[in-house]
């Protein structure tokens, strides 16, 4: 039984590459086709005792195939919690009401969201490239490998993962959890 974990999208590919739960697969990359492309990824076979986890972005419509996932505690993934409840990341934890098949969600999206943490924690300099959602699209959009060689990205997620209260690592122990 194997973790696999579907990101919708380069930058969130690279995320979980360097924060490497225990347990996972190596992220496998959708590419294009977004929200929906994931969920279908993410729909369990009944021979499969795969747990699969689909990463997305809230920045779009949701598909009606997200309506049969409900939200869970990410400190006890068994309780289901108010649906308006935020973990203290700001990222939204969901299981499927039938399958063992989860989704996390950053809010509005990877770059708002890692945008607005490092703001909240002064981890972007005073020359930063990257400091406001448009200038970390420019970059979240290349590939893994081209995403690896953007030190000041690369340092922002560093700076992330040393956070007292590390939204990274809240997201690394929720996978591990599960």
């Amino acid at each position: 039984m194997a973790k696999i974990i579907y990101p919708e999208c380069f930058g969130e590919t690279y995320l979980y590459d360097v924060i490497k739960p225990s347990g996972t697969k190596k992220p496998i990359h959708q590419g294009p086709g977004g929200i929906g492309r994931v969920l279908k990824q993410i729909k369990i076979k009944d021979t499969n005792d795969d747990t699969l986890i689909g990463i997305i972005d809230n920045d779009n419509s949701l598909p009606t195939e997200f309506e049969k996932y409900s939200r869970i505690d990410p400190e006890d993934p068994s309780l289901g919690i108010n649906p308006n409840v935020r973990s203290k990341s700001g990222v939204k934890y969901y299981k499927h009401r039938s399958q063992k098949s989860y989704l996390i969600i950053q809010e509005p999206d990877l770059e708002g969201w890692l945008c607005k943490i490092g703001k909240e924690h002064s981890l972007f300099s005073k020359n930063s490239t990257i400091n406001t959602p448009k200038k970390m699209k420019l970059i979240t959009k290349q590939n893994s490998t081209r995403l690896k060689r953007n030190k000041e990205f690369s340092k922002l997620i560093t700076d992330l993962q040393t956070l007292p209260e590390s939204p990274l690592l809240e997201i690394k122990n929720f996978i591990e959890r599960i």
